[in-house]
């Protein structure tokens, strides 16, 4: 995942930011996506020691059956995740 991101101009990265806001990218049935994937804002725990220690906090909308709700979830760095922004 990222090539379309990244060929747009997009930056993307196996951690968030750690200069600002980032959309974090879960692949299909990645820590509890489902066959299409997720995607959600990243909130706070951006600095690459404090997202792999305690993950980071993303704000979401229609995440795990809350349809047309905005909820909050904690996700990891890792396989099956992407973090993209704009430079």
């Amino acid at each position: 995942m990222g090539w379309g991101a990244a060929s747009s101009g997009w930056i993307t990265s196996s951690e968030p930011n750690p200069n600002g806001p980032s959309i974090i990218v879960l692949q299909a049935y990645t820590q509890g996506a489902g066959a299409y994937g997720h995607v959600g804002v990243v909130e706070s725990g951006v600095s690459a020691t404090s997202a792999n220690a305690n993950g980071v906090n993303v704000s979401n909308m229609n995440w795990n059956g809350g349809w047309n709700q905005v909820s909050y979830w904690k996700f990891h760095p890792g396989a099956g995740v992407t973090f993209v922004w704009h430079p």
